[in-house]
């Protein structure tokens, strides 16, 4: 448990502050960060900085009890830095903004082939992206849950979003602010409250469908 204190008061399971290191083939579970600081969040772990490799981990039962300047995330959480996030299966993470992953500050991670499932959080369930635009691929988010955006909520941020399920969350894709999500090839289908908020799901020449996947 990361707790107080520090600026960088992040990372319960790891904290990458600056570095690229590869993290994979770990089960990173029951971490938690509580507390203050500037940037607090990252109950699995925190990168600010750096271009670390997250693969094939199973991140799951980590969360942010208490938030600070900055928090969020979780499972994962990105400060000014672009980590690839990929082939990881994230469930059962809780934040009070992205339950899952947390993409603050010009933060542009590849997210790709990972599942994402039966996170919580106030907004954001599965992913949360704030003034950043990571590329989301080959993804499947079901069954998260935040008051806006259980799947994907967006504030000032333009994700590009492909070949991606949003299926059977507490609600699908939420967007304030500037910016716009680039959708393509997507399925989205089945999210309690809406499918969208704030952004037109582009059906048909941009290939997304809104059937049961």
């Amino acid at each position: 448990t990361s707790t107080q204190g520090s600026n960088y008061n992040g990372g319960g399971g790891i904290l990458c502050a600056g570095g690229s290191p590869m993290i994979t083939n770990n089960t990173i579970m029951g971490n938690s960060v509580t507390g203050g600081g500037s940037y607090g969040g990252g109950g699995g772990i925190m990168c600010t900085g750096g271009s670390a490799m997250i693969a094939n981990n199973t991140i799951t039962g980590n969360g942010v009890k208490q938030g600070a300047t900055s928090s969020g995330g979780g499972a994962i959480y990105c400060r000014s830095c672009s980590p690839t996030i990929t082939n990881n299966v994230v469930r059962g993470n809780n934040a009070g903004s992205g339950g899952g992953i947390y993409c603050y500050s010009s933060s542009s991670p590849p997210i790709t082939n990972n599942t994402i499932r039966e996170n919580t959080a106030g907004s954001g369930g599965a992913i949360y992206c704030d003034s950043s635009s990571p590329t989301i691929s080959n993804t499947t988010i079901t069954g998260n849950v935040a008051i806006s955006g259980g799947g994907i909520y967006c504030k000032s941020s333009a994700p590009k979003v492909t070949n991606t399920i949003v299926a059977f969350n507490s609600s699908g894709i939420y967007a304030t602010g500037s910016g716009t999500p680039a959708l393509r090839f997507n399925c989205i289908y089945g999210n309690s409250a809406y499918n969208s908020s704030g952004v037109t799901i582009p059906t048909g020449a941009s290939g997304n469908i809104l059937v049961d996947p």
